[in-house]
């Protein structure tokens, strides 16, 4: 079993964080510039073909809900709007910068991404949190486990099997074998990338609510928790036999009555099929 580390010694010694991918620090660069206009967040899309293709594939998908087909990025930020694709482009970015890594996490993370959205479109959360934001954060929940994937795959994989044997959710196994877990390396990835600190700090806590400072973030990681719950639960965890944690705590803080629940579960099984679409819309 591997020394345990604490992070800015696993970060100082082995992992070096990937910088914020030059197309979105363009991006979020124009979309902080008051007098930007829409047509230059497009071509700073355009220049770059790969992350272009993937946010068109996106646009287009079925999560987006676009009666009409979108034929370019300039079309696709004039129909969605600046933030909409400031999230579209982070998700493609994300996916093309970093490896996609096994293909339960790639799709695990398309599904908790569904799952968040259903959980803030049908419980009744009041969160200051579109469902397409929702969706976004799910999708970044677990880039800590792809960073880790990248440079500590065999002793990821230990943790996936002490987990296994244990019946131990996975960050308790990775503490115990790496030192440090994929949430606070993923949530240490946001802030280098300047990602909104709500997003940090959601990634940051979606296994233990006690690491916010802030009460809104640590509601926005409870929606993490159940929907990373709920995927596990339908088939879809980040690795073959996952533990999933007791979500119970977080049900609570988002105050959504047992009476609820079969609603989200209800609108997040009937987005299933979007899995598949997406995972070859990123892919």
């Amino acid at each position: 079993m591997s020394t345990p580390r604490d992070i800015d010694n696993l970060l100082e010694e082995i992992i070096t964080l990937p910088s914020l991918p030059a197309t979105l620090a363009r991006i979020v660069q124009l979309l902080n510039d008051p007098d930007m206009s829409l047509h230059d967040v497009g071509k700073a899309i355009t220049a770059d073909p790969a992350i272009s293709l993937k946010t068109l594939r996106l646009a287009n998908s079925a999560s987006y809900g676009l009666r009409e087909r979108v034929t370019s990025v300039e079309h696709a930020v004039a129909l969605l709007g600046a933030k909409v694709i400031q999230n579209l482009v982070l998700t493609a970015t994300v996916f093309e910068t970093l490896s996609s890594g096994a293909s339960h996490l790639f799709r695990h993370s398309i599904a908790v991404g569904l799952a968040a959205r259903s959980v803030v479109r049908a419980g009744g959360t009041a969160l200051a949190l579109e469902p397409e934001e929702a969706f976004v954060y799910g999708l970044l929940h677990d880039i800590g486990k792809i960073v880790l994937e990248d440079y500590m795959a065999e002793d990821l994989s230990q943790a996936e099997e002490l987990s296994r044997t244990q019946r131990i959710p996975a960050y308790a196994a990775e503490r115990e074998v790496i030192g440090a877990d994929h949430a606070e390396i993923g949530g240490r990835l946001a802030q280098n990338w300047r990602l909104p600190d709500s997003i940090a700090a959601a990634i940051l806590a979606h296994h233990d609510l006690s690491r916010c400072d802030d009460s809104e973030h640590c509601r926005f990681a409870a929606v993490l928790n159940v929907a990373d719950a709920m995927c596990i639960a339908a088939g879809l965890p980040s690795f073959e036999g996952a533990v999933a944690d007791d979500s119970s705590e977080s049900w609570r803080l988002l105050g959504v009555a047992n009476s609820q629940i079969p609603a989200i579960l209800d609108e997040f099984f009937a987005s299933l099929p979007e899995v598949e679409e997406l995972t070859e819309a990123m892919s």
